[in-house]
């Protein structure tokens, strides 16, 4: 998790840098949209790590808090005040790197960073949504799938048992016509 996080805090400041250039120089704003893509992308991996605390090995911050503060026994827990610390610290730095950005694009576009924001949240409902219908559809094909294999198992079942009662019609037959009297004296 720690890795994702500086990960994600690299992305959002290579993205950064990015998109400050190409603001102020591009002709197609196609240019710098996986930019955003990338910083957005970052700040959610931060936030997430900042909800999923586990103990993890120490971070840059954490061992600067271990060093500074001199605790030892619970260093290591996510729940100590190293982790706590380093976790609010990134979260900062992630909140700070994503409003240089909106600074930046609202110089350029004033206003489009809300309106971004709000087509990004819209979208990423939009496709929770679509992903909850399409495991709702799923399990109903599953369902579907379950009922017509139980039919044909039902089918199979009573077919067997046809043949089970025609072959001992059958061998009932044999035995009557074997055992049949062909003589005068029956």
């Amino acid at each position: 998790m720690v890795v994702e996080v500086i990960a994600g805090i690299a992305l959002m400041k290579q993205g950064v840098s990015a998109v400050k250039d190409l603001l102020g120089t591009c002709e197609d704003v196609g240019e710098i949209t996986h930019h955003l893509t990338d910083i957005l992308r970052g700040h959610e991996q931060v936030q997430k790590k900042l909800h999923k605390a586990k103990s993890k090995p120490l971070t840059k911050w954490q061992l600067y808090f271990k060093q500074t503060i001199g605790r030892y026994s619970e260093d290591e827990a996510h729940d100590s005040l190293a982790a706590i610390a380093a976790e609010v610290m990134q979260k900062r730095q992630a909140d700070k790197v994503l409003l240089q950005v909106e600074r930046a694009c609202n110089r350029r576009f004033p206003g489009a960073w809300k309106e971004v924001l709000e087509i990004h949240e819209q979208r990423k409902k939009e496709a929770e949504e679509e992903i909850r219908e399409q495991k709702i559809l799923a399990e109903a094909k599953a369902r579907e799938d379950r009922e017509f294999w139980d039919h044909v198992y039902l089918w199979l079942l009573e077919f067997g048992k046809f043949v089970i009662i025609i072959i001992i019609a059958l061998g009932i037959g044999w035995f009557v016509w074997t055992n049949r009297c062909t003589s005068e004296n029956c």
